[in-house]
């Protein structure tokens, strides 16, 4: 379950907004399946850029990972 917490009372899945599905299917590509790290990654971004929508914080993991898998 990828939950939205930075938002106050309001909690809304990742799942449950289908313009992410693409973006979440690409997350978990890079990581091999591995929804726990995707999680982690997503928390962490959170917490250090409050306030962005959960497509910012997505598409900032997939960022980030790709642009490390290139060095």
């Amino acid at each position: 379950m990828w939950s939205s917490q930075s938002r106050g009372n309001v909690s809304k899945p990742y799942f449950s907004d289908a313009k992410n599905r693409k973006l979440q299917k690409r997350l978990l590509i890079l990581l091999n399946g591995d929804l726990t790290t995707a999680e982690r990654l997503l928390k962490q971004q959170r917490q250090k850029h409050q306030g962005q929508s959960d497509t910012w914080y997505l598409e900032k993991v997939i960022y980030d990972l790709e642009r490390d898998r290139r060095y």
